[in-house]
């Protein structure tokens, strides 16, 4: 038996499907197109925090997330300028139909968005998509 499969058959989600989750929530983050302090310390802190429900086995640590947001912020706010997040959210959602879950992915994402202490329209419309697609209220 592989290594992954035993993964799926614990629940855990496997490492490589983790960079799916940091998109959709980058997408959130992004929708306004701009970037504050609170949203990056709550992304940071969501991912962990869904990561010890999901796969509490991984090792994620802040500086590996802050790392990660930075080299991908630039593609992923081209996307939104673009008015593709969807698209490409929908992309990401489709790496992660064994997360049986979801519902925590849903709540971080709306966490995130509220951080800065206003739910934006470009968030909502985000966070309503995904929840959709998945069949969950938001």
């Amino acid at each position: 038996m592989s290594q992954n499969s035993n993964k799926f058959e614990t629940g855990e989600l496997a490492a490589s499907k983790w960079r799916h989750i940091f998109k959709i929530f980058m997408y959130v983050i992004l929708a306004k197109k701009r970037i504050y302090h609170e949203e990056m310390t709550m992304f940071i802190f969501m991912t962990k925090r869904v990561k010890s429900i999901l796969s509490p086995d991984l090792v994620l640590t802040d500086h590996m997330l802050k790392d990660w947001f930075v080299l991908n912020r630039e593609e992923v706010l081209q996307t939104v300028q673009l008015g593709h997040e969807e698209r490409e959210i929908h992309e990401h959602m489709n790496h992660l139909d064994e997360v049986e879950d979801k519902l925590t992915i849903i709540r971080a994402m709306q966490s995130i968005a509220k951080c800065d202490g206003e739910l934006r329209s470009d968030e909502r419309r985000l966070i309503t998509y995904v929840a959709r697609q998945w069949r969950l209220a938001a």
